[in-house]
């Protein structure tokens, strides 16, 4: 998806700063443009597709083995008012107020 991003944003750039018709005019068509961009991406996935197809198994495995996990565990986030709640270790925030349905009893 990112390269697809990429070579629209790239020929969208190129049309807009006349630059492709400055190519045509030197006498670059734009079959020849996109013919190179596609020549570039198939090196590239030869390159790539043998070594991300045997690991996509593995990684989705972990993705779910990880979901999992966390679900089973049901983490949560207490926030207490006017207090700085430590979110993640080194993550600190501090909750002017909290809304009736998120609060949460203290034990202090």
């Amino acid at each position: 998806m990112a390269v697809l991003v990429a070579v629209l944003h790239v020929f969208t750039r190129l049309a807009g700063d006349n630059e492709i018709t400055a190519l045509q005019a030197g006498g670059v068509s734009v079959t020849r443009l996109v013919a190179r961009c596609c020549r570039r991406r198939d090196r590239r996935r030869a390159a790539v597709v043998p070594v991300e197809r045997p690991a996509a198994p593995r990684t989705n495995h972990e993705l779910r083995t990880l979901q999992v996990d966390i679900a089973r565990k049901k983490p949560s986030l207490t926030l207490k008012e006017q207090v700085i709640n430590e979110s993640c270790p080194g993550s600190f925030s501090c909750a002017p107020r909290v809304s009736t349905a998120t609060r949460t009893s203290s034990k202090t």
